[in-house]
């Protein structure tokens, strides 16, 4: 999933909603997780990823802000060739906020 829009529209505010809905639980304890991720956030989480094998135990959210910025770590991501077998799962998704071009 994916939303565009101008500087100041309430993507980043939307998003952190949206995430806080599905991931109700604090303690991380529920049966989703959902995380907001910047784009430096994102590096360290696919450099995890695509190094190392583990089991997605729940349903997760990665929420992406400025993901335009981060192209290379979503192509990583995104290239389940590269991910061991046990990180590629659909129990993982991703939400890319990305700032339009045009002013508002």
């Amino acid at each position: 999933m994916r939303w565009s829009g101008g500087r100041g529209t309430g993507k980043t505010r939307l998003a952190l909603e949206f995430r806080r809905i599905i991931d109700r639980d604090p303690a991380a304890k529920g049966e989703r997780i959902a995380s907001f991720l910047s784009a430096s956030d994102l590096r360290a989480v696919v450099e995890t990823m695509t190094t190392h094998s583990f089991v997605w135990e729940r349903r997760t959210l990665l929420v992406i802000d400025y993901a335009a910025q981060c192209y290379q770590a979503l192509a990583r991501l995104a290239g389940p060739a590269r991910r061991p077998v046990e990180c590629r799962s659909p129990r993982l998704a991703q939400f890319n906020l990305n700032r339009s071009c045009h002013a508002s």
